[in-house]
């Protein structure tokens, strides 16, 4: 009878080696599925700094295109000030120039119809230049 009582228990041990086996086999494979999700993980983190990285990049760049942009609006308003300033000037003395102009033009038309009304000074378009600027 212990012959065979003896077989059962190897038989008992062997089951109970196979089911330990087994976990270990089902752990190293959790483990691997963990590696490999870890892998993963890393990797997409990975591509995130280098995605962040590009948008940090064209930020800087879009900062120093507006920058830049900035400058040129601020030469452009100051040349349209400019421009501005010198347009009124402009104005100021064409107005002038229109005020002396005619202020001429009527000296000269009252000069020469002085002359035909006796001032022996005004001989028509002569001295009418010295008299009237």
């Amino acid at each position: 009878g212990t012959g065979g009582g003896g077989f059962s228990a190897d038989r008992e041990a062997e089951k109970v080696l196979v089911q330990k086996l087994e976990e270990e086999r089902r752990r190293e494979q959790e483990l691997r599925d963990k590696d490999a999700l870890l892998a993963e993980a890393h990797a997409e983190i990975q591509q995130e700094r280098e995605q962040r990285a590009e948008r940090d990049k064209a930020l800087a760049e879009a900062e120093r295109h507006r920058s830049y942009l900035e400058g040129e609006l601020e030469l452009v308003r100051r040349d349209r000030a400019e421009l501005v300033e010198a347009t009124d000037e402009a104005l100021e003395v064409g107005s002038m120039a229109g005020k002396v102009a005619g202020g001429v033009l009527l000296c000269t038309v009252l000069w020469d119809m002085s002359a035909l009304i006796g001032n022996p000074f005004a001989i028509p378009g002569l001295v009418d230049n010295a008299v009237c600027g």
